[in-house]
């Protein structure tokens, strides 16, 4: 059974390890390698957020991935980055709807997730949709995915 927490402290350089990862970065709108100070900065600006979130899920004690939720202009933006050692075990899906069960009483989410998916991300569209993620529009790069959950 997957397990959900919030992101703390200790988390900060698996975060960063699995954002770098070569498979990751071509997934992501920014595809460019981040520096450890960088990451260290924006790490430290999330955990005092009050609209973002970041779930780390776990998996028979072992880090999967993470959920992060950003909220702006009344929306809530969704995006997931799976451990890249535990990638093709299917647990992206069950993922997206453990961390929900976290955010789901947050005053600062908004009644719909949307995900940006790039439209060459073929595992993550699968992923979404599973998760009940709908298509709400497409644009020349993405596609929008909206889930309402309150």
């Amino acid at each position: 059974m997957i397990k959900a927490r919030i992101v703390n402290e200790s988390d900060c350089a698996d975060l960063l390890t699995w954002r770098n990862d070569s498979q990751t970065r071509k997934n992501f709108f920014s595809s460019d390698y981040v520096k450890e100070q960088d990451h260290v900065n924006w790490f430290k600006k999330i955990l005092a957020s009050k609209h973002s979130k970041i779930i780390i899920l776990e998996f028979n004690d072992q880090k999967i991935g993470m959920v992060r939720y950003d909220s702006k202009d009344f929306k809530t933006y969704v995006s997931i980055n799976t451990n890249p050692l535990m990638r093709g075990k299917g647990h992206s899906s069950e993922m997206l709807l453990a961390s929900e069960k976290l955010i789901i009483d947050d005053k600062n989410i908004a009644n719909n997730l949307n995900a940006n998916i790039l439209k060459s991300n073929h595992i993550s569209i699968k992923v979404f949709e599973k998760a009940g993620y709908q298509l709400k529009s497409v644009t020349h790069d993405y596609y929008e995915y909206i889930k309402k959950i309150k």
